[in-house]
């Protein structure tokens, strides 16, 4: 019995100065693109870290791994941060949520309001009159135009002296003007023809062509005014419809902000430790670097994933208090996969 205590102390003593051997190993090794530092040199002494443990154990394949922890000073505070960006993220969605509820209203009694304008302009503009009305208008038109001296006082007396556009004309009118003079040719020939188209438009032969103008007119008057105004009414449906469905849409916005919030803020409670693990495989007395992970952990259990070799030993090296913005995407990549 006492010789079975002594084996078994002996092989336990062995086995730890197994694994100190290959820590030291480890320790006392360069890495490559760092040869002016030990291992335990840049390792064992960084500001970002809160506490450093090393320890070694066998993998799936038997192989002598020795794996060294971070545990992140600032991990605590950066979390606390995150969560602090989430819940603030989560209120801009939910206005921007309360926004389109909003929308949803204004929409429709935007476009009402716009077909109504369009009705309410339709149903200022006259009706085609009939034939016998559009006569006796026209004949009153030829009238006065055949009553007057120059087309230059007709065109003044309708308002439309300012707005021609024939730039020969203008010139000529302004030329008329100054010399006082009462007619001018390019104003009568204007006369002559204006009064040639009223003559011949109330012809009785174009009688029936009017008339059959005039009912198409009409017709397309009254299928716009029946058009403006079914939209009109589709467009109030839509915001009673919008109106009712405020409030729910609010309503859902509001509990799934709340839902988010409650699971960022019990995530932080649960949280533990944020860690850099980086592992050697030591096989004949040499070590090899074999894997660098970002990992967290929390009441629930543990999470990590991967990250770049290079960015990691550079950021050690260097020794500074923060990490990368790769590292952190990481840890919030960790902070957002729990359940």
């Amino acid at each position: 019995m006492f010789r079975s205590s002594v084996l078994c102390s002996a092989l336990v003593v062995l086995l730890a100065g197994c694994t100190s051997s290959e820590i030291k190993i480890v320790k006392e090794s360069h890495l490559v693109g760092y040869p002016n530092y030990l291992v335990s040199q840049a390792f064992d002494n960084r500001h970002a870290c809160s506490s450093i443990d090393w320890k070694s154990f066998k993998d799936d394949r038997e192989r002598t791994v020795v794996e060294y922890t971070c545990q992140y000073k600032f991990a605590p505070d950066f979390y606390t941060g995150l969560v602090s960006q989430l819940v603030r993220e989560r209120s801009v969605s939910f206005e921007g949520a309360k926004a389109l509820a909003e929308m949803s209203i204004n929409q429709p009694k935007e476009m009402a309001v716009k077909h109504q304008s369009k009705l309410d302009a339709l149903k200022a503009e006259p009706v085609r009159p009939g034939w016998l009305s559009f006569i006796k208008i026209q004949a009153a038109e030829l009238e006065k135009l055949q009553s007057v001296k120059s087309f230059k006082i007709y065109l003044l007396a309708n308002d439309q002296w300012k707005v021609n556009h024939d730039k020969v004309l203008r010139v000529t009118a302004e030329n008329c003007a100054a010399k006082n003079a009462e007619t001018c040719k390019p104003f009568d020939d204007m006369l002559a023809l204006a009064i040639r188209q009223i003559a011949n438009s109330i012809e009785p032969q174009r009688r029936v062509f009017y008339e059959q103008e005039a009912e198409s007119e009409n017709q397309a008057r009254e299928s716009k005014l029946q058009q403006y105004a079914s939209w009109i009414e589709s467009e109030n449906e839509e915001l009673q419809k919008a109106l009712a469905e405020k409030e729910g849409l609010i309503s859902k916005a509001g509990n799934e902000r709340d839902v988010d919030v409650k699971k960022y803020q019990d995530r932080l409670e649960n949280f533990q430790s944020a860690n850099e693990k980086i592992q050697w495989v030591v096989i004949d007395g040499e070590p090899k670097l074999a894997g660098i992970f970002m990992v967290m952990k929390n009441k629930d259990g543990e999470f990590q994933r991967p990250t770049s070799s290079q960015i990691v030993l550079a950021e050690i090296y260097k020794n500074s208090v923060e990490i990368t913005d790769i590292q952190k995407y990481l840890l919030k990549e960790l902070w957002l996969q729990q359940k």
